[in-house]
């Protein structure tokens, strides 16, 4: 399927291929990143289940935007609600060269934003102003930082929210920015805590010299346990409570 996008793509079109996420970037892994990548061609690959989800850890994307994001010419996006997915869609059209657009694990997971707004591709939304820490989140697990920060918020504690929607090209400038105003950040992801938005963010703190608290939340080095993905996240430390816990840790 991977090689035959490439093939339409070398003819001139704008090619969309879609199967679950471990499918989409291990099984044809190579043919991404050889076919598509290496020669910049207009393949969108749409990976379904990032995260965990209730069909166990062989059918899930536990490690799937981390191995795209280490090819060169991809860009790798993920909605953080259904109102956001055909935003990511229509943007993909105007994109030019390879895209990994990741899907949530189908829980339905409901709408976050209540106004409309411009989505850009590489650039971070800001759902929420805060001073005194920032959680910044990759894909649907956005309810859970917008949840963690009203909870907050009850005790007193002013958090930001990032809507990192897009892993690359990431919004250094959005990360940076919340590191020099509130100090302390959070990252939450459904997805493992390596090579993903934690380690995209630790990358741009360290280079940036910025000393900030810092604490990434995710799958941790695991194969989780089949059941509610939403449950799930709280047993594996990266669901509300755990998001909470992390920002009063560095406060």
């Amino acid at each position: 399927m991977v090689g035959i996008a490439a093939g339409m793509a070398l003819s001139g079109k704008i090619v969309y291929c879609a199967t679950i996420a471990p499918f989409a970037t291990m099984r044809a892994c190579e043919q991404f990143r050889t076919d598509a990548c290496y020669m910049n061609l207009n393949v969108r690959l749409i990976g379904k289940y990032g995260g965990i989800t209730n069909s166990g850890p062989t059918h899930s994307g536990l490690e799937d935007a981390g191995i795209v994001r280490g090819m060169a010419n991809s860009c790798v996006i993920c909605p953080s609600d259904n109102g956001m997915i055909p935003k990511v869609f229509e943007a993909s059209y105007y994109h030019k060269g390879p895209m990994y657009i990741r899907m949530g694990a189908g829980t339905n997971e409901g709408y976050i934003y209540d106004e409309d707004y411009p989505l850009v591709i590489g650039k971070a939304l800001t759902p929420k102003e805060g001073k005194d820490a920032t959680i910044i989140s990759f894909g649907m697990v956005l309810r859970n930082a917008v949840e963690a920060a009203n909870i907050l918020m009850n005790e007193g504690i002013d958090v930001k929210i990032i809507d990192m929607h897009t892993l690359k090209p990431l919004d250094v400038d959005a990360i940076v920015e919340a590191a020099q105003s509130t100090k302390r950040i959070v990252t939450v992801e459904d997805h493992s805590i390596y090579n993903g938005l934690g380690s995209a963010v630790a990358e741009v703190l360290m280079e940036s010299g910025i000393q900030t608290g810092f604490r990434r939340l995710g799958i941790p080095d695991i194969f989780p346990a089949y059941g509610d993905p939403l449950k799930l996240r709280e047993k594996y430390g990266y669901g509300t409570k755990a998001l909470v816990d992390a920002v009063k840790s560095l406060l």
